[in-house]
């Protein structure tokens, strides 16, 4: 049990594998909140608060496997410098990816080969408070179940649906069909993100760090920028997530007014 935790800590199980390895009482709360079974719950005594571990223990099914550790073991499943003592394997729940994009007025992210776990989280996190229908990775973009990335959610997850587009040419077929408008992110667009309209159907699409949007989620109906300062070429990735995410919440806000 412990190896096949540690083997999706490190990325060696399926790409699009639904199980989740957990750290921290804060995800896992999240998670059972949620109502996202959990299989496995690691512990170590000799760490977690009592209190904390009692009530944990109370709110899990009674269908999960309950494993006791040493601090020992527990320093290897841990990927943090200061653990909490409990750990979850959790089976994450799948969406199928055409209801989504069939949702009326859909407003999704697309991650498009975004490499960075602590971005990929920053901007799930940034989707769920905004209320976006979903989030979207494409082939090449970091992992589900990064232990860093996971973290960087702070459990937001499990709040808005995280899917894999797999086939990317299908998903952007889906996409066409639904009249979706797809709007790209980019330093040298000629439009200004604020100028875009956002309250019709439409996916927001962040590119890879260093090299932008790939050639497979081109052409977009339009692409926009973020302005900057002459000195200034970019900005991070999860902050310009964040930025146009606002952007379009703030328009169809006024508009349903």
């Amino acid at each position: 049990m412990i190896k096949n935790f540690m083997k999706i800590v490190q990325g060696r199980g399926p790409k699009g594998a639904a199980e989740l390895p957990l750290e921290g009482v804060h995800l896992i709360r999240e998670a059972i909140n949620r109502g996202v079974f959990v299989e496995q719950f690691f512990y170590a005594p000799e760490i977690a608060n009592p209190e904390m571990l009692t009530s944990l223990l109370h709110s899990l099914p009674t269908d999960t496997m309950k494993i006791a550790v040493s601090k020992k073991i527990f320093k290897v499943i841990a990927q943090t410098e200061t653990p909490q003592g409990v750990a979850a394997l959790v089976s994450y729940p799948t969406f199928e990816l055409g209801k989504i994009i069939a949702r009326p007025n859909l407003l999704g992210l697309v991650a498009d080969m975004v490499q960075d776990p602590g971005n990929l989280g920053a901007m799930i996190r940034s989707s769920a408070a905004a209320g976006l229908d979903a989030v979207f990775l494409t082939p090449g973009t970091v992992r589900l179940s990064n232990p860093k990335m996971l973290r960087s959610t702070a459990g937001a997850l499990f709040h808005v649906p995280v899917l894999f587009t797999g086939d990317i040419d299908a998903f952007w077929a889906l996409v066409r069909a639904e009249n979706i408008a797809v709007i790209g992110a980019h330093p040298r667009a000629e439009r200004c993100y604020f100028e875009e309209d956002f309250c019709r159907p439409t996916l927001i699409v962040i590119g890879n760090e260093n090299k932008g949007i790939s050639w497979s989620a081109l052409p977009m109906d339009s692409m926009v920028k973020i302005p900057l300062v002459p000195e200034m070429e970019s900005i991070n990735a999860s902050v310009a997530a964040g930025i146009i995410i606002y952007e379009a919440w703030r328009q169809r806000a006024e508009q349903s007014r």
